[in-house]
């Protein structure tokens, strides 16, 4: 009995113990009470001291069994406790995960709504909007709630750009398992605009399709940017071109066509004319035309101060018609003009240092779309034209001077001549006959015609120091 309850008591804490012992002697105390009063026992303390066999068998079996029923309390409330401190960590564990989760899905909520694209969530098999963001509504006009649960048939131009554009999804999808191009789509008022699409695919457990998103941003600022730039970049090597053209002195009627060919072209014009301011006479002359339907324009001879043009090159500065039909004065001395059906006019003033050296026009049949920025270029294309037309002048001044120049001196070394011969008569011819043969000599040696007008004057000359000699000698 005793091993029993050693074995029973082993490892087990003080706090068993005393629980275990406390019932046993409450145990004790009410089963000598039990005799006292229900068997009527007289001597309570030979009860206690000189116990029967039976009644000691019987008190420490039930002490045993309440020792052993206090064990098992103990285990059940060890249990108890363990899963107990178990379970309010899982529960805390898990109000943790669900905190962490609602502020990632916030945190989600708020970027998938802050985000400036259109960002939309399809099913790839129907092409269905399953959601999407704020910035649809702000891109393609439509409120979320007329978004979801359609295709995304009705963003495209129309039925044949939707399944162009789905060929190539699900072709690049399959691939690549990305999607990125630039397609035309339409917005809620019908506009069609540029967009920059980005999709990816999303997988499911099974690492099958379960759904697509798109990305979609809006990049009309970005194609009006590059064609600005491409407007720029052409308009650059225009005038360089045009510069090569002044530059390399081909004349300026090629020259002036070069121009209006690129002034035609950048200005968004449909024809051009370059009147050139004739110095002596004070008439602006005809000097190059592009788009005309009529060369009528190539007989005119303008007065400054007459007509459009006149007007400009007068008043020195640019003449600016929106509507032709309404200006009463504009062309009524140009019926031939009249007949191309011009609505819009610019002249420009050709100056050059101060000097007005003509005017360029431009004609267009419609509005001219005018903006600050075109202002600009025409006005940088008119000091081309004016440019031009004074490098032409200046070079035809000097080579005039030159021609001169030459004509001059080749007058003078022949006065010379002359005047040798009537200063000696006997000798008279003889300056002009060398001068003849030393040029056939010259020529049957094959010396070029550079030299050979250095030889005629040097032949001119041989006998010019017979003029310093004294009629005594």
């Amino acid at each position: 009995m005793i091993k029993t309850i050693r074995a029973i008591l082993i490892g087990k804490s003080y706090r068993l113990i005393r629980l275990g012992i406390g019932l046993s002697i409450c145990f004790l105390i009410f089963d000598l009470l039990f005799d006292v009063f229900y068997f009527r026992e007289a001597d309570i303390l030979e009860s206690i001291f000189t116990p029967s066999p039976y009644e000691i068998y019987m008190r420490f079996s039930v002490i045993v069994l309440v020792l052993i029923f206090s064990a098992y309390v103990q285990v059940i409330t060890g249990h108890l406790e363990t899963n107990q401190s178990k379970l309010e960590q899982e529960l805390i564990e898990r109000k943790r995960a669900e905190e962490a989760l609602r502020a990632a899905k916030n945190l989600l909520d708020k970027t998938f709504a802050s985000l400036a694209d259109a960002v939309l969530v399809v099913e790839p098999k129907t092409r269905t909007i399953i959601a999407c963001n704020a910035a649809v509504e702000h891109i393609f006009g439509y409120a979320e709630k007329d978004v979801i649960g359609r295709t995304t048939e009705f963003m495209h131009v129309d039925r044949s750009w939707f399944d162009r554009f789905g060929r190539e999804l699900f072709s690049a999808l399959d691939g690549a398992g990305v999607f990125h191009a630039e397609f035309q789509m339409r917005r809620k008022d019908g506009s069609v605009f540029p967009t920059e699409n980005t999709i990816t695919e999303i997988k499911d457990e099974l690492e099958q399709r379960a759904c697509v998103v798109s990305v979609v941003r809006d990049i009309t600022e970005r194609k009006r940017a590059e064609e600005e730039i491409k407007r720029y970049l052409a308009r650059f090597q225009a005038l360089h071109q045009i510069d090569n053209a002044i530059s390399g002195s081909v004349g300026l009627r090629i020259t002036l066509n070069v121009f209006l060919e690129h002034a035609t072209t950048q200005l968004g014009v449909d024809a051009a004319d370059v009147l050139v301011l004739n110095p002596h006479t004070q008439l602006l002359d005809y000097a190059a035309a592009r788009g005309f339907s009529t060369p009528a324009l190539q007989h005119t001879h303008l007065r400054v101060g007459d007509g459009l043009a006149g007007r400009a090159a007068l008043e020195r500065k640019t003449i600016a018609i929106s509507d032709l039909n309404r200006d009463i004065n504009g062309l009524a001395r140009s019926p031939s003009i009249q007949s191309e059906g011009f609505v819009s006019y610019y002249g420009v003033p050709l100056i050059a240092k101060g000097s007005v050296n003509g005017v360029l026009e431009v004609f267009r049949r419609t509005p001219i779309p005018v903006d600050q920025e075109w202002k600009d270029f025409l006005e940088m294309m008119a000091g081309q034209a004016a440019i031009a037309i004074e490098s032409e002048q200046l070079f035809e001044n000097l080579q005039r001077s030159n021609v001169d120049l030459a004509l001059a001196y080749d007058a003078t070394i022949e006065g010379w001549s002359r005047a040798l011969d009537l200063r000696d008569k006997e000798t008279e011819g003889h300056t002009q006959r060398v001068t003849e043969i030393t040029m056939r000599l010259a020529k049957a040696m094959g010396i070029g015609d550079a030299e050979l007008v250095h030889i005629r004057r040097g032949g001119l000359l041989h006998d010019i120091g017979k003029m310093g000699v004294p009629d005594s000698i």
